[in-house]
């Protein structure tokens, strides 16, 4: 079953993987699904955040901040990023948020 993310949903990065860096990027491996995602600066900026979990909400504010950037916008992408991981199964939700 799917889990709908809101800005309630709490979210961590899964225990357990192995990385690596390249350069300025890192890649994350998720040992229990045999994928790979490769992060670049702001990714690795994101994933270091989710060593905690944390509110999507909370995690949006702290790059919109960060980043100076659209709050709609950097929220659309965190949500993509986290997809992203989440199909990697480099994600846990430690709470989903309701659906609408």
């Amino acid at each position: 079953m799917e889990m709908r993310l809101t800005a309630e949903s709490i979210v961590s990065r899964v225990p357990g993987v192995m990385s690596a860096e390249l350069d300025s990027d890192l890649v994350v491996l998720s040992l229990a699904g045999d994928a790979y995602v490769g992060l670049d600066a702001t990714g690795v900026n994101i994933w270091t955040l989710l060593a905690e979990p944390m509110p999507l909400q909370e995690l949006s504010d702290r790059l919109a901040r960060q980043y100076q950037g659209e709050p709609n916008e950097i929220s659309r992408d965190i949500l993509a990023f986290l997809g992203q991981l989440d199909a990697a199964g480099l994600l846990c939700v430690v709470r989903a948020g309701e659906g609408r």
